[in-house]
């Protein structure tokens, strides 16, 4: 047997191995498989396991293990959904950009409804000085007759 035998400790300790004389015969010849098995078998000695102290299995790490399970699914869904708002959110943005953009340039090219000369001939009548004054006296004249 020319690999290493590392790998056929736990075969080789519970006599659960067909090839135990070759095993054994590659340990007399190799140190580091020979260490290797020394000081495994040492570990697994009842002796030194019983001198170790137990360990209570925790009756609740099942629930607990599933209620992370949860919050981190639940954690990673509510991430999904804001980069999925944020998204929604610029391509609103950009849909109102491009909308005040057409919408502007249609306004701009439409022809005005009033030519400036009519414009000012509008704007003259209504605030002509003698319109004005009219205005005014029309105003007045009731009042005039309240202080007598």
């Amino acid at each position: 047997m020319s690999a290493h035998v590392k790998i056929y400790f736990l075969d080789w300790i519970e006599n659960r191995i067909s090839r135990k004389e070759e095993i054994e015969r590659h340990l007399q010849e190799c140190d580091s498989c020979c260490s290797y098995y020394d000081k495994m078998t040492k570990l697994l000695d009842p002796g030194v396991i019983s001198d170790l102290p137990r360990l209570i299995p925790d009756p609740f790490m099942p629930t607990r293990i599933v209620s992370l399970a949860a919050e981190q699914k639940q954690a990673q869904t509510k991430l999904l959904f804001s980069k999925i708002r944020l998204s929604l959110e610029g391509l609103a943005f950009i849909l109102a950009v491009l909308i005040g953009i057409v919408l502007g340039k249609s306004i701009t090219s439409q022809s005005p409804q009033y030519k400036t000369d009519e414009i000012l001939g509008i704007y003259n009548s209504v605030v002509s000085p003698e319109d004005l004054s009219t205005q005014m006296e029309l105003i007045l004249d009731p009042l005039k007759g309240d202080h007598q």
